[in-house]
């Protein structure tokens, strides 16, 4: 959604190109930087050693997998999404990608688990909130487990202490955590 009026995959490419940075959902100013071209990030993944994690939101998974190919090989990719025939098309593309389920329950780890590598994460957005017994749950499927994004030293911190694989982040980067 763009500002809750409408699907940003309908917007044309110029209105996407004026479209500004925000510092975070609550700031009012912008960064004086467009939407980058997926390429772009896939370029900025590779030269700061960054893990792609690539959500797909359509049945587009072999044009994204092409693109993203000419970076990394498809071991060095997360390929993420709510809807699980997005993730099923993707292994059928790839068999060595990294699938992310997003917001899993125990019908989706279920099925998940049966396209390894793989991982899910839970609609937890409340780490006190959290019942570590997921952590064995998702485990027992020989899955990976994260929540959502680590945006905060803390939270990065937190996470790993609860036993969570991976940690999705918008904003931590490891100097960060060395500090």
């Amino acid at each position: 959604m763009f500002r809750g009026s409408g699907k940003i995959s309908e917007l044309p490419w110029h209105t996407l190109q004026a479209l500004k940075f925000r510092e975070d959902k609550k700031a009012s100013s912008s960064r004086d930087e467009g939407m980058p071209l997926f390429r772009t990030y896939l370029a900025i993944c590779k030269a700061y050693g960054a893990v792609p994690f690539i959500e797909l939101k359509t049945m587009d998974a072999e044009a994204v997998l092409d693109e993203a190919r000419l970076y990394f090989s498809d071991s060095e990719l997360v390929i993420s999404s709510a809807r699980m025939e997005h993730l099923r098309l993707a292994r059928r593309l790839s068999r060595t990608a990294f699938l992310h389920h997003i917001f899993s329950d125990e019908t989706s780890i279920r099925e998940l688990a049966d396209m390894k590598p793989a991982g899910c994460s839970l609609n937890q957005p409340d780490l006190d909130a959290f019942d570590p017994v997921w952590v064995e749950r998702v485990h027992a499927h020989g899955l990976q487990l994260c929540l959502r994004a680590g945006d905060t030293v803390d939270a990065v911190l937190r996470m790993a202490a609860m036993g969570l694989d991976y940690i999705p982040t918008n904003c931590v980067d490891p100097p960060s955590l060395r500090r």
